[in-house]
This record gives C-alpha cells, structure tokens and sequence, in this order.
C-alpha cells in the first residue's frame, strides 16, 4: 500500500505522488545521483582509512544544527517529528558532509590547485565595467561618439541617459564581473577589450548597450579562489569514481 506522507484539502500525499512529481520536474535523477555520490564517497573514505574521531564528529554535528538553527532538543526533535525522519537518518547525511570534506581535502593536492590555476589563469580573470543602457543603436552610437571626443565622459553620460537604473545612479557602474555574466559575443569583446575601451552598441533586451571597461582584474590565487578550484577538481574526481562504481 502506498505510504501517506501529509494531506491536503482531504486528499492524500503519498510516497507515489512525490516520486512522480521529482521525475516529472527533473529532481528525481539529482537525488538518486546525490545518493550515489553519498555511497562512492563512504567506499572512498573506507579504503583511503580515513579516520574521523568522536570530538570531530560531535564538533561538526553540533555545527550543523547550529547553522540550521537546531541546536536546543526541542527544536531539533520538532523538526524530526515534522519531516518524518530519525535522527540517525539525520546523521548519516550530515556525518556524510564530514567525510565529504576530509575526502576532498586527502585527494586534492596544493599542487594541482596551482597547476589547474596557471591553465586557467586567463579565464579566471574579471573586468570592472559600466554600461549605459539606450533606446535605439542611433542613441547609442552618439553617446559613444560624444565619449570618444571627449566632449563629455561616460560616467556622466551614464546618469543622464543610460534607460538601467540600477547602474545609473552608479553613473553606469556593474561591478567587477567574471566570465559567464554576459552573453558570448559581448564577452568575448569585453574580456579582450583594453583599459579605458568603449565596446558597442550591442542589442540587448530590446535595447542597445555601449560598455566602458574600467579596470582588468588578471586572475589571483586567493584564498577564495583556492577553495572554488579545490571543490571543482574534487566534484570532478568524485564524478569519475560515481560513473566507475
């Protein structure tokens, strides 16, 4: 018989119901991947004798309930009762998290950090930009004109014409932005582009675009940087072990 998770409006909810609705939307096979990314990642720590003591476990436990604003009984038990699970079902996906880190951290080296940085150096790199938003390609190529001559500079520009007014009142300033923001072409002349260039008019949304670089930011090895490629090399050594098991 199937299991009746909740109820609404009198009708029931059941273990069926949810299984249809994860496939129907494409979250199924994410969660089935997540178990056997769990599985492969329990195997790996059993063979690599990757120990985790008492004090570790209790410490990152502790934490996880503390993040999850769960750390009196009360509300950790309430959440338990509310969501249908145990608490050793709670701790073998959060003692999984555990291994999970110390596993990534056994079989990504320091030096493959650098390596893959040097390869990647050239993508990792960010442009500070502006942009001034106009209502026709004509607009926008005289406000480019007027820039280039220097009758008047982007920034200004930016506030009495620019259509975003977000970037506006910021006298068209976006940030400092990595790859993938933009869509292919206009990246490609953007990331290419020289300090103090204005690239455009590129249509956009219905409107035409002209961008201002105002700074190239060359990719550094920071200590954020360091972690993202650290994850990236362990998902893509985790991945493999996933697809051989």
């Amino acid at each position: 018989m199937d299991h009746v998770l909740a109820s609404s409006h009198g009708a029931p909810i059941t273990v069926n119901d949810v299984v249809t609705y994860l496939k129907v939307t494409g979250a199924f096979g994410s969660a089935i991947y997540r178990l056997m990314e769990m599985r492969t990642v329990e195997q790996e720590v059993r063979s690599l004798n990757i120990e985790i003591s008492e004090e570790m476990l209790h410490a990152h436990l502790s934490m996880k309930r503390r993040m999850a604003g769960l750390a009196g009984a009360i509300e950790f038990n309430t959440f338990c009762h509310q969501n249908g699970i145990l608490y050793d079902q709670w701790k073998e996906i959060a003692e999984n998290d555990l291994k999970r880190h110390l596993l990534k951290r056994k079989v990504v080296s320091s030096p493959e950090i650098q390596a893959y940085f040097e390869r990647n150096q050239e993508q990792l790199k960010k442009i500070c930009v502006a942009r001034i938003v106009c209502r026709s390609q004509d607009e926008a190529h005289r406000l480019k004109n007027r820039i280039l001559s220097g009758e008047s500079d982007f920034s200004t520009l930016a506030r009495q014409y620019s259509l975003e007014h977000n970037s506006r009142v910021a006298g068209g300033h976006l940030g400092c932005v990595g790859r993938g923001v933009f869509s292919p072409d206009i990246e490609r002349d953007l990331f290419s582009a020289e300090t103090g260039m204005i690239c455009g008019p590129y249509a956009q949304n219905g409107y035409w675009a002209i961008y201002f670089i105002e700074e190239i930011l060359n990719g550094t090895l920071t200590d954020t940087s360091m972690h993202q490629i650290a994850d990236k090399l362990f998902q893509d050594w985790l991945s493999a072990r996933v697809l051989r098991a």
